[in-house]
């Protein structure tokens, strides 16, 4: 544009020189027409040189009147250009863009230099270069040339408006994206990076690697970079560095692609970098739930193993999920003053070279390891040789301690187990926390459930004992509807053994008593149903015993009439852990208690009977006197007389 205009500047003072030298022959009589031929053909010349411009040219005299207008300034005006020459812009354009002309006419004429503006007509823009017109070295006008910037303007809109764009996406698409020239030099940054460095975005264009990562990370990177720039490949990888000494290592997914000019040539690279340091823990901590899931699932499916052996399992499973390399177990006493070692990893029993290893320790007397149970909270000691004032030395052959976590285990309010691992390779954190807590929450439940059984074994040991020498026929069943015990005198009632019987669920204890599978008495203890109840002859709830007669059918005996009494079966606890119920064969107590009945009812009718004969005698000889006399008093040829003899008889 600046060229375009000196050739346009020198244009119009070329033709203001010819329009002056006109005048100048004009007015000189002795002026030869070959020199006026001569000057109209160059000023024609120049004049079809402007006409045919896209830009807008013009000459106005020190009065602002328009002397000369091109084709194109001509078209802006809409007129003929005899219609322009001799007007000023007030009689041409509304006032407010005529007043804006007018000052940069006058800008252009004062300063005696050339004046730039750019000034808005209407919807359109347009970039104006006046400059002042000399003849003699002084001042006779001013002269201009106007282009039409409209569409340069919106294109550069629409570029300014692109790169915001482009700049408010890349600055918020959540990755780190930078370019880089073939020395590895940040060429752009979006504010991600600019943030992760600490440094604004300008403070980094310009620089490299070596400023803001470690030496072992720049050569990694750079090994990267010149994969891209040197050989043109696309490279994709995992890259971890501190950002910063006090902070901890991330992780980031960077992809890298060449960039490439018009002919092909690598002149740099474009990064895209995605912290991936939550997923990776994410990962990380999966991978941990998934082993310690699967040493949960380990220590449930060992039915068989001794509490030593399901302890010892745990403990190594918890050194392996720590990533730690030594661990212990300790047991605290009822009022938690005693810690009990219980047992050492297998690799801290190797590295130890202690020869006596105490097994009980006062909890006041031990060092930092003790502070789970004082403090009663997990206890993370990363820098273990530093001082504390809870620590009391090891003994000589101890191993050595670098770092060092343990954790109280809690049943209710009262820490059970104290579990410590040590000697990670980095720092112990939360995560560490909660698998070591975990895992060993578990295997807790586990030796729990362990004695439970044991107890629950011996205690149904012993129940079945007694039950099997009790008179009457009796079962026992657990919370699972299976039998556990199913007497002698069941076994003569019912045909059934034992043998058959225990185990059994699913009803399978009513086929013996009805031939069919299906609840009964004992079922209502543990879920109360009417329609069962309606199938007892009686039947009677008193808190946990019911109380039924029925006939029972029986498959491998005759049918008897039994009575029953079920009751729940509780532990010390006083919670449910089954039922049983007794049966006594009652038929021939009722069949005696039918009898006497009967007979009492024969006694009562025969009284009966006695006294009812007495009362009719009586009635009967009041009857058999007055008939007697009316035979005597009555004619025997009466047709009375033979009725009255009738009743004499039968009386």
């Amino acid at each position: 544009m600046s060229e375009l205009s000196e050739t346009s500047r020198d244009l119009l003072q070329e033709i203001a020189a010819l329009q002056e030298r006109i005048r100048e022959l004009e007015q000189s009589a002795a002026l030869r027409k070959r020199e006026e031929d001569s000057l109209r053909f160059s000023l024609q010349q120049l004049r079809l040189l402007i006409d045919t411009a896209p830009d807008l040219f013009f000459l106005k005299d020190l009065q602002y009147r328009y002397l000369l207008v091109n084709a194109a300034n001509a078209r802006f005006f809409g007129r003929r250009e005899e219609e322009i020459l001799g007007r000023t812009d007030f009689e041409l354009m509304p006032g407010e863009v005529a007043r804006a002309c007018r000052e940069s006419d006058q800008r252009a004429v004062r300063s005696r230099a050339l004046v730039v503006t750019a000034e808005p007509v209407g919807e359109r823009f347009y970039e104006t270069h006046k400059f002042p017109l000399f003849v003699a070295g002084e001042v006779v006008g001013v002269a201009g040339i106007v282009r039409d910037t409209t569409d340069h303007k919106r294109t550069e809109e629409a570029l300014q408006n692109s790169e915001e764009l482009r700049n408010t996406i890349l600055n918020n698409v959540g990755a780190y994206i930078f370019l880089k020239d073939r020395g590895s030099r940040y060429t752009y940054v979006n504010s991600m990076v600019g943030r992760l460095f600490g440094s604004s975005e300008q403070e980094i264009i310009g620089k490299d690697d070596t400023s803001f990562f470690s030496a072992a990370s720049v050569e990694e990177i750079r090994r990267s970079d010149r994969r891209v720039i040197e050989h043109g490949e696309t490279v994709t990888r995992e890259e971890v560095d501190l950002a910063s000494a006090d902070q901890a290592p991330r992780t980031y997914w960077t992809v890298k692609i060449p960039l490439r000019d018009g002919s092909g040539s690598i002149y740099g690279l474009c990064g895209i970098s995605t912290d991936i340091t939550a997923l990776k823990r994410a990962d990380e901590a999966m991978k941990l739930n998934a082993e310690r899931t699967e040493a949960l699932l380990q220590l449930n499916s060992m039915t068989s193993a001794s509490i030593h052996e399901i302890t010892d399992f745990a403990l190594e499973k918890a050194v392996e999920l720590t990533r730690s390399t030594i661990g212990y177990l300790a047991f605290v006493n009822e009022d938690e003053s005693i810690l009990t070692m219980h047992s050492w990893s297998r690799s801290a029993m190797a590295q130890c070279a202690t020869e006596q290893k105490p097994i009980h320790y006062p909890v006041i007397a031990t060092g930092l390891w003790g502070e789970a149970v004082r403090q009663r909270k997990p206890i993370v000691k990363n820098d273990y040789a530093s001082p504390n004032p809870w620590k009391k030395g090891c003994p000589a052959g101890h191993v050595e301690v670098i770092r060092h976590m343990n954790i109280p285990v809690f049943v209710e309010s009262r820490i059970v187990l104290v579990a410590g691992v040590g000697n990670k390779r980095d720092d112990y954190h939360e995560t560490d926390v909660q698998q070591l807590t975990l895992l060993m929450e578990g295997m807790w439940r586990l030796i729990e459930r362990k004695k439970s059984e044991e107890a629950l074994k011996s205690s149904e040991s012993r129940l079945a004992s007694i039950i099997e020498f009790l008179p009457d026929a009796t079962f026992a069943i657990d919370l699972d509807g299976k039998v556990i015990s199913w007497n002698r005198a069941l076994e003569e009632l019912t045909g059934f053994s034992a043998e058959e019987m225990v185990g059994r669920g699913n009803y399978e204890y009513a086929i013996p008593l009805y031939g069919e599978r299906r609840p009964i008495s004992i079922d209502l203890l543990l879920s109360w149903d009417d329609a069962i109840a309606g199938k007892y002859s009686f039947i009677k709830k008193d808190g946990d015993t019911v109380y039924v007669e029925a006939e029972m059918p029986f498959v491998r005996r005759p049918s008897r009439l039994m009575r029953g009494k079920a009751s729940l079966l509780r532990n010390e606890r006083g919670d449910v852990t089954g039922a049983i119920v007794s049966m006594r064969d009652i038929t021939d107590k009722k069949r005696l208690e039918s009898q006497l009945i009967q007979a009492q009812k024969m006694e009562a009718i025969g009284t009966l009977a006695g006294g009812v004969a007495h009362d009719f005698n009586n009635i009967l000889m009041g009857i058999e006197g007055y008939v007697s006399l009316l035979l005597q008093e009555i004619d025997p040829h009466h047709p009375h007389h033979e009725y009255l003899k009738h009743i004499d008889e039968q009386v």
